[in-house]
């Protein structure tokens, strides 16, 4: 289940911000 959180969080932080990793 926290990893999944953590998945969710990144995703919304790509779309707030361009991703860092390719």
């Amino acid at each position: 289940i926290a990893q999944k959180n953590i998945g969710h969080a990144h995703i919304t932080a790509a779309k707030t911000r361009p991703p860092l990793i390719g």
